[in-house]
Order: C-alpha cells, then structure tokens, then sequence
C-alpha cells in the first residue's frame, strides 16, 4: 500500500518557498476557502477592505486589499489563471494585449501576492511574515517572467574598494536579473519590494553604485506591490512620499521605470505618472524595449 503524505498546514504551505504560478495558485485558492471560515467582519474604507477575525475576545486586523484588484472568488481566480496563462503566451510571442487583458493580469497577479499577506496576517506572527513575503514577492515575479519566457536569474554583485586607507567590499543585492535571449544587449536589474517605504533610497543608491564600480549605465527598475498600510482599525493610509521620489528621478541616476501592482493615487499624477506605471506595463510594453536597447 503505498504512503500518502499528509497535506502542509495552510501556514507551511504560505512558508514554503515556490516556483510557478500553479504553486501560488494553490496556496491562495487555499487562503481564499479559508477566509470565510474564519473572518467575522470586514471594514471598507476608500477602495480598500481588510478583514476582521475574532479570537479569545480579541480582534485581529489583516492587511487592507484593494477591491477592485482584489479577486475573492476562489472560481473566478481559477478563471482568470487560465486567462492569464494564454496572456503571458501572447507576450511571449510577441502578440498584441489589449488593456482589459493588461488589467486583468494586475489583478491576477496582485491576488495571488496578496493572499500570501492575507494568510500570514491571520496565521503568523508579523516579523516571520514581512521577511516571508518579500521573499514570495521575489519569487511570484520570477514565476511571472518565466511564463513569458525571459531569462532570469537572482545575483549579488560584490565589488572591492579603497579610498585613503579605507578598504572593504559592498555587496550590490538585484533581486532579479533579467537577460535578453538573443542579443548582447546589457540586462535589466529589477529591484523587487513589497513596499517602497525605507527602501526607496537604497535602489537609487545601488543603482548609482554599480555605474561607479562598472565604469558603465546600468539598467534598473523598481516593482513594489502596493504603497498602502492600515491606518488603526478603520481606515488606511499611504507611504509614498511623491515629493521625495521626484527629487530621486530628478536629481540622482534615474529609474528605468517604476512599477507597481496598486499604483498610490498621486503616482498618477503629473509628474510621478511619467515614470511610475503599473506593473503589467513592464511585462507588455516596456520590459521587451529595455531588453532590446544597447
């Protein structure tokens, strides 16, 4: 007779690390049949809806998810991965996509990532799941851009250096490397975060790095997830501080492109909405045109 393994808790499943976007479909379909069983309300402010659970006479506050990206059925995500296998094929080869098809990868792509924020909220403790989720974020993006067949590789560049008796090495840490296939062209370095708070900075910083320590311009986007967090219990609010981004752009080594799957309201506004673009706009229009440049 042979052995059947048990099934991983919902909590080893959001841990473990993944490889396809069939591996995350599964875990969030999970997350998704899970929430109704355990959430007792949810508080809709703006366009954001966080979910409420009730536990031992307290109540426990998940992350806010915007609704209109947000896909809560765990039928329609079925659908729409399927829909979105036969988007990235198109990409692949090359073949228009319209701007419902756009949307609906942003959607698609942001339920999967925000059912692994979700499920942690209500199942772990919050410094494990910030440092998990960054890692699934990483990885979810390399699944992504492997299903529209672009070469990608995780790399940490370390670069000696000395300067009036000062010598050391710096570690430059690209959470993603993506390659043409058929050209000499230079790669394109993405810096992948969750959020852009803190940490903005450190890609410019990085990017300015790397062209000292190269001799040569370097190819750097920035994708975030989102740029919004829960405001206490019932309302929301955002980390983007446009003012400070423009400033960025403007006055060190420009962004190739700055990309997020919920874009904050004022990136959509002159002068941010110039560079910042949702993410589905890299992997349709832009991404291929960074690839191809010298």
């Amino acid at each position: 007779m042979r052995n059947v393994l048990p099934m991983p808790s919902l909590l080893e499943g959001l841990k473990s690390p993944k490889i396809s976007l069939e591996e995350f479909l599964g875990t969030a379909l999970r997350v998704l049949q899970y929430l109704p069983a355990v959430v007792k309300d949810r508080i809709t402010t703006g366009n954001y809806v966080m979910f409420v659970q009730e536990s031992s006479s307290r109540h426990l506050y998940t992350r806010p998810v915007r609704e209109e990206l947000f896909i809560s059925s765990p039928n329609e995500l079925e659908k729409a991965y399927g829909q979105a296998i036969k988007i990235f094929q198109k990409i692949k080869e090359g073949l228009p996509v319209s701007g419902d098809e756009q949307r609906l990868l942003d959607q698609f792509i942001y339920t999967l990532q925000q059912s692994m924020g979700l499920g942690m909220d209500l199942l772990a403790q919050a410094n494990a799941a910030r440092k998990h989720l960054g890692i699934r974020f990483e990885e979810l993006l390399s699944a992504v851009f492997n299903e529209t067949g672009k070469n990608v590789e995780k790399a940490v560049q370390e670069f000696s250096y000395q300067n009036e008796g000062f010598s050391g090495k710096y570690k430059v840490e690209n959470d993603l490397i993506v390659r043409p296939l058929f050209s000499e062209s230079p790669p394109v370095r993405i810096s992948s975060k969750i959020t852009s708070k803190d940490r903005m900075g450190k890609i410019y910083l990085d990017k300015i790095l790397l062209e000292k320590f190269t001799g040569r311009p370097q190819k750097m986007v920035a994708v975030f997830l989102h740029d919004v967090q829960r405001k206490g219990t019932q309302g929301v609010s955002y980390t983007l501080v446009p003012g400070l981004l423009a400033v960025y752009q403007t006055f060190l080594s420009p962004l190739d492109g700055i990309y997020y799957l919920d874009v904050p309201p004022s990136a959509k506004r002159a002068p941010l909405n110039r560079f910042v673009k949702p993410f589905s706009e890299l992997l349709v229009k832009d991404l291929p045109l960074l690839l191809s440049l010298t």
